[in-house]
């Protein structure tokens, strides 16, 4: 799982690459309370939204908006399909 993280966590190795990989903007996500991921996405995007902010929160764990999201959405639970890939 390290090697994997840490290369989902460090930029693309291009000289035209920002410094830093720009991240998903889950801050609107974050903010819509009382509604369901289901209720806002659908059942297959609440299903990506909760494998995705598993991977970003596992690559950049010192970002606290993608566990935001797994606790608001997902009752704090991380994608057990999306961990064991890592």
């Amino acid at each position: 799982m390290t090697r994997t993280i840490s290369r989902a966590s460090s930029p693309p190795r291009t000289p035209a690459a920002p410094t830093r990989a720009p991240r998903p903007n889950s801050g609107p996500a974050a903010s819509l309370a009382g509604r369901s991921a289901e209720q806002i996405f659908g059942g297959l995007d609440a299903q990506k939204l909760r494998s995705s902010m598993t991977l970003f929160h596992r690559a950049a764990p010192e970002e606290p908006v993608f566990g935001q999201v797994l606790a608001q959405y997902f009752d704090g639970q991380a994608d057990p399909a999306t961990d064991r890939l890592l």
